[in-house]
């Protein structure tokens, strides 16, 4: 799904999909079009999503508030393992809270 001017009533459409997909491993959705209404409607879904342990969700357009709510979901999803927001548009103090979980190994920036 990369690659493809998905914006946020995009996302919001594919989200009935994600939930009754229960092999899905890996979401590679970077380099689309999608904001933080996009992000928002992304981690409420992947909160209860447990199969998929790798999201790529860089080269959007999501700002800290979008961010936020996908690091809300990021900490409180026991089995998601690796999620990207490289090259979004966060701002310094967001990027530095980041990075503090890619210490961890859940994140990329």
């Amino acid at each position: 799904l990369s690659q493809n001017c998905l914006g946020d009533v995009d996302i919001e459409k594919l989200i009935p999909g994600l939930d009754s997909c229960s092999s899905l491993y890996q979401l590679d959705l970077r380099q689309n079009m999608f904001s933080d209404q996009g992000a928002f409607v992304l981690a409420r879904t992947l909160r209860y999503q447990t199969t998929i342990k790798i999201c790529d969700l860089s080269e959007n357009r999501i700002s800290d508030c979008g961010a936020k709510s996908l690091l809300v979901c990021l900490r409180g999803h026991g089995t998601m393992e690796f999620m990207s927001l490289e090259k979004n548009m966060l701002s310094g103090e967001f990027t530095r809270r980041w990075q503090e979980l890619e210490v961890e190994g859940k994140t990329k920036f």
